[in-house]
């Protein structure tokens, strides 16, 4: 198993992208570089992708961590877990869910725990949205 790679996402200011194999595991020992920033955000939305010309073979679910502001440890954080029951396969691109962000501070970050791409790598994307809606 290897880490996560994440990075922002071309055009935004705190979105981010997570490449790796559908095996690869969220580095909960990069306190300022893993997941996303959720300072000042009223949500997030997630999606996953394979790479280009290959699909999602079987359920992608997804296990949540966040980031504790002060003390830069991360924990689980089971009600951000997504487990996809409903099974889609055959695709590039899914939408995996969305949520409110009740305290917004520290980071979030995401980790398969289920699922495979036909070839290559997973892509996690975490959207962040501000106040309205607007895209960050």
């Amino acid at each position: 198993m290897a880490n996560i790679v994440w990075t922002t996402i071309t055009g935004a200011k705190i979105s981010v992208e997570g490449v790796g194999a559908a095996t690869d595991v969220l580095d909960t020992t990069a306190s300022s570089t893993a997941g996303m920033n959720l300072s000042g955000l009223d949500g997030f939305a997630v999606y996953v992708e394979a790479d280009s010309g290959q699909t999602i073979t079987t359920a992608i679910s997804l296990r949540a961590y966040a980031q504790d502001p002060y003390s830069g440890r991360w924990a689980r954080a089971p009600d951000w877990d997504i487990s996809n029951t409903s099974g889609v396969t055959g695709i590039r691109s899914q939408y995996m869910a969305g949520f409110s962000v009740d305290s917004p501070a520290g980071r979030v970050g995401y980790e398969p725990s289920a699922g495979a791409v036909s070839s290559g790598s997973l892509h996690i994307r975490i959207i962040a949205t501000g106040g309205k809606g607007e895209l960050v």
